[in-house]
């Protein structure tokens, strides 16, 4: 009998296959059985096993910058749902790119490109193949990224004498909406919407270059309520508008882009006259059903008493009748103390049980108000439907309000603490119920001072934390107009939260003049965003102002517009310490060749009067650019323009030296005012970027970003004290009190944590007849290490700081301060910095 035996692997173990020529056909079966055979006929009387096919991998696309490639698999076996992808770069993984297409970046620009896959085929085997590599990827021109730097604030001018901004709301794209009022003429004013982008830039493709103005009826309207967007994008805003003597609720609702929604009311617009006198709407919020409810104070003409109204409108901008009485309804609370204050809401919420909430003034208290669902009073409430938190002061308002999670209200608002006027911030929590939440601060209120005459609270929000933060203004001088943006944190328990800025409390000058916020809001890192208004003195005009302050109450310099201020009797004041220039095809050379800064006044350049200088010289004819020595460029000012073209040397380390020594000058520069300049990078190939600064003139010593020294230690005379024991930093903002000016003699040294650009920018670097402020010189520098008093936080460490070198301009150094070791540095870890501050 003629008959073989052959082993194979399978499944991991071993399997008898037999041939059948003259053997039983026992034997036969048995061998089929352990292989996995059936019983099928024909010779060996089963399936074959399935064998790897194996697959493929191709890349299809253009091989070039912004370009998208696609990986292709192919597998005789079947391709599988699941794939693993991974492309490479020169054969270096991508880091992120696992997907099946990739989008070339600069980055990839002149490498290969790979897709590496693997995976389990339809029958079962596993593969892993890399594709072809592509060709080098093409370069394609990148515009070049630029900026004059950036201050933490903006301030928008609509072209009328008073623009404001009233309420602000954040879009789903991370966009800012921001509501108010603008005139057209002396006289008139209207609705004025506005859609900024994150970095505080006018949203250009909303609206007219990001601006919309609403008229209703030639006469004066005004949004004052935070706008709210519906789920489809829509957007509600609400106000007042003047009509034959009387002032009368107005709303408009226009669609995303900005246009007015003609489904809504009349063209968009809805007028609602309450009861004959002034009415205006606070506050506005829209129902899960759409329908929007509103609130604010009306007057009635009988006995001219001002009370709390709610009205409540239809989806499309109609009454709804159902609610209220005919849509509407308002309540009179009795005077308090024979008190003739008026009762106003300032905001309204819509609880969760459907119930509408209204905070404001009652009676010169702070007070709450609630309706029922339906707009009837609910007078389960405090006292028939409202109620009032105790006065501690002569006169108490309340203004806008937040509901906390666990259902506790917190009040912005403020208090004349006399009768002839003195203000301050406060803030009142009340339990569910209405009644005063004693647990927090005293008697359920808290009252901050900016050690100012006229602090108020407009705006407040809950973090989720249980924390609390309120916004508004501090002035520190009102009858000369000494107003600034102010915002304060409290902790859970009403105690000052000292993590944010100084002692809980912070103030911002964003003009230097009338900055007042009036709505506010809150991240969700904590940063806030304020908005209000700023007066601008060059044109005697009130514009829009937006400041966005981090978590920690500084400014975040990243938004807004930068500017600088010029000093009486200073040659010229630095204008590029903060800006940057970035541009992807650098990385390929190394350097900025053949690209070009232009630097003018904004609307044109006034040759008789604008001067630019470049590391402490004046630019006239065409002369090098030096920066620590080597020439990247030439410079000119021909017209009034400052033209700078650079080379091959111009690497990026020494072209952002270059423009940290900037610098500009007004011939007739005036006590007051305001330049605003033009910034413009092009590079090799003519693509641009554009950006502004401004520069403020003044002699006054309290003027914006202008150090003053803090009352608290004025005994500083020729020794060392660190800056949180007398001084008082405000962001990059360094305080001293006006009296420090009649000190012979006094020096500090200040520790700031902040990247040095961002200092010695707002601190002027040249003399004036008070108060000088400036960079060290190398000498000076040097001499630290040997100062025997200085204090235990500079008697070891390194520090970083930057100098005004006669030699070779401005230098970067460290200073060991243990063993007085001196050394060069890189520009780009220059923090912390010292400043040297003397008269």
């Amino acid at each position: 009998m003629d008959s073989s035996v052959l082993f194979a692997k399978r499944a991991g173990r071993a399997c008898v296959r037999t041939g059948i020529r003259g053997a039983m056909l026992a034997v036969a079966m048995l061998a089929l059985a352990a292989c996995g055979g059936g019983g099928g006929g024909g010779s060996g009387g089963g399936t074959p096993a399935a064998t790897n096919q194996p697959g493929a991998v191709s890349i299809t696309g253009t091989a070039s910058q912004n370009q998208q490639l696609s990986a292709v698999v192919s597998d005789g076996n079947g391709v599988p749902a699941s794939i693993n992808y991974q492309w490479l770069a020169n054969g270096v993984e991508i880091a992120g790119a696992t997907g099946s297409i990739y989008m070339l970046t600069q980055a990839e620009v002149g490498k290969t490109v790979a897709v590496r896959v693997s995976y389990a085929d339809n029958a079962g085997f596993s593969e892993s193949r890399t594709s072809a590599a592509t060709a080098a990827v093409a370069n394609v021109n990148d515009a070049p990224v630029f900026s004059a730097g950036r201050y933490g604030a903006v301030t928008i001018d609509v072209a009328g004498l008073r623009d404001s901004g009233f309420g602000i709301a954040k879009t789903a794209d991370g966009k800012y909406l921001l509501a108010g009022t603008t005139n057209t003429t002396s006289t008139a004013h209207d609705f004025l919407l506005m859609r900024v982008n994150a970095n505080g830039v006018l949203d250009t493709t909303f609206g007219d270059q990001g601006i919309v103005r609403t008229d209703f009826s030639g006469g004066n309207d005004a949004i004052y309520a935070d706008p709210v967007i519906q789920p489809d994008g829509r957007i509600v805003v609400a106000g007042s508008t003047a009509r034959a003597g009387n002032i009368n609720f107005a709303l408009a609702r226009y669609d995303a882009n900005g246009a007015l929604d003609t489904s809504f009311g009349s063209g968009g617009k809805v007028e609602l006259d309450f009861v004959g006198g002034s009415e205006w709407i606070n506050g506005v919020a829209i129902a899960s059903d759409g329908k929007i409810i509103v609130a604010g104070p009306a007057q009635a003409i009988v006995n001219q008493a001002v009370n709390f109204a709610v009205a409540r409108f239809n989806a499309n901008g109609s009454i709804d009748t159902s609610f209220g009485q005919g849509g509407k309804n308002s309540h009179e609370v009795p005077r308090y103390n024979n008190s003739d204050a008026e009762d106003i809401p300032s905001d309204v919420a819509l609880l969760a049980d459907g119930k509408i909430l209204l905070s404001g003034g009652i009676s010169g208290r702070v007070g709450l108000m609630r309706f029922a669902a339906n707009g009837q009073i609910d007078t389960s409430f405090g006292a028939g439907g409202h109620v009032v938190a105790p006065n501690t002061s002569f006169w108490e308002t309340g203004i806008r309000m937040d509901v906390a999670s666990d259902g506790r209200v917190v009040v912005a608002g403020y208090s004349d603490t006399t009768e002839i006027g003195s203000h301050d911030f406060i803030i009142t929590r009340f339990m569910p119920d209405g009644l005063v939440d004693a647990s927090f601060g005293t008697g359920g209120k808290i009252s901050t001072n900016f050690a100012s005459l006229n602090d108020r609270g407009y705006d407040v929000k809950v973090m989720p934390d249980g924390r609390i933060v309120a916004a508004g203004m501090a002035g520190f001088d009102h009858w000369s107009g000494r107003d600034n943006f102010a915002a304060v944190r409290y902790l859970a328990n009403g105690q000052p939260d000292t993590a944010f800025g100084f002692n809980g409390r912070a103030y911002y000058e964003i003009g230097g003049y009338l900055d007042n916020v009036e709505a506010m809001y809150l991240e969700s890192n904590g940063d806030l965003m304020l908005l209000g208004s700023s007066f601008d003195q060059d044109k005697m005009a009130y514009d829009v102002a937006l400041a966005r302050i981090r978590v920690d109450g500084n400014f975040d310099r990243s938004f807004g517009q930068p500017y600088a201020i010029k000093r009486e009797g200073m040659p010229d004041v630095l204008i590029g310490t903060r800006a940057s220039v970035s541009d992807p095809d650098v990385a390929g050379s190394g350097n900025f060749n053949g690209h070009q800064l232009t630097i003018q006044r904004k609307g044109g350049a006034v040759p008789a009067e604008d001067g630019f200088w470049l590391a402490g010289n004046r630019v006239n004819a065409s002369a090098p650019v030096m920066v620590q020595g080597v020439a990247i460029g030439t410079m000119s000012v021909v017209d009034g323009v400052l033209r700078i073209t650079l080379d091959a040397q111009a690497t990026p380390d020494l072209v952002r030296g270059m423009l940290s020594t900037i610098s500009y000058t007004r011939s007739n520069a005036s006590a007051s005012g305001s330049v605003q300049l033009a910034w413009r990078w092009t590079d090799e190939t003519g693509a641009m970027a554009d950006a502004e600064s401004k520069v403020v003139f003044s002699d006054d010593y309290a003027d914006v970003g202008d150090p003053r020294i803090d009352t608290t230690n004025l005994s500083m005379t020729n020794h060392w004290k660190l800056a949180g024991t007398n001084l008082y930093f405000n962001g990059a903002d360094l305080y001293i009190n006006a009296s420090a000016r009649q000190m012979n003699s006094w020096k500090t040294i200040l520790k700031q944590t902040y990247p040095s650009g961002e200092i010695y920018g707002r601190l002027d670097t040249y003399v004036n007849t008070q108060i000088n402020v400036r960079m060290l010189t190398l000498s000076e520098a040097v001499s630290l290490q040997g100062q025997p008093n200085r204090p235990a936080a500079y008697q070891t460490g390194t520090f970083w700081t930057s100098t005004k070198d006669p030699a070779n301009g401005l230098r970067y150094y460290t200073i060991n301060m243990a063993t007085g070791a001196f050394a060069p540095a890189s520009e780009t870890s220059r923090y912390p910095l010292l400043v040297m501050v003397t008269n």
